[in-house]
């Protein structure tokens, strides 16, 4: 089955999206935020990735640069 990366900065849309991946035989990952993900997706490989269009977090990081 397929590794999977969610990026939800909403704990309900995140929890939900988890367990509907999970029963469904996949192995999941998640992160709250794009600087935590970065981190996660640098250590090890995903199949797929599914992500908020706007995360505050990464947000603020890309507009100070």
């Amino acid at each position: 089955m397929a590794r999977i990366m969610i990026i939800e900065d909403d704990e309900k849309i995140r929890s939900l999206l988890k367990d509907f991946i999970e029963q469904e035989g996949h192995e999941t990952a998640f992160s709250p935020n794009g600087s935590e993900a970065f981190g996660e997706l640098a250590k090890e490989p995903f199949d797929l990735v599914i992500t908020s269009i706007v995360l505050p977090q990464l947000e603020m990081e890309c507009s100070a640069v």
